[in-house]
């Protein structure tokens, strides 16, 4: 019988830049399908869905300095986390997640 194995999960951080630079997120780049589609639906509540659970560390912060929790959900993505900066986050998941799917050139 053949030993099970899981699937590699891999990690790229994600720098934040401007008045959040210092700041980062560790992201896991190798979703499935499905999930990206999620977060290409425009709808809030599905991309907070969907990208609540790619998040695997971070340094942000609330207003008052506090961590904020890992794993995070996606009533904290929509509620602790400025807009600018969850697009930065969401682009930097997906140039990251891009660069990780580029096949090798022969």
């Amino acid at each position: 019988m053949a030993e099970s194995k899981a699937m590699p999960v891999r990690v790229a951080r994600v720098e934040l830049t401007g008045d959040y630079a210092g700041f980062w997120a560790d992201v896991q780049t190798n979703s499935s399908y499905a999930v990206k589609q999620e977060l290409n639906s425009g709808e809030p509540g599905r991309v907070f869905d969907a990208f609540a659970p790619l998040v695997n560390a971070w340094n942000l912060t609330d207003r008052k300095g506090v961590a904020l929790l890992i794993p995070t959900t996606p009533e904290a993505l929509a509620q602790d986390i400025p807009d600018e900066v969850l697009g930065q986050l969401l682009t930097g998941y997906r140039e990251a997640q891009e660069a990780a799917a580029q096949l090798p050139k022969a």
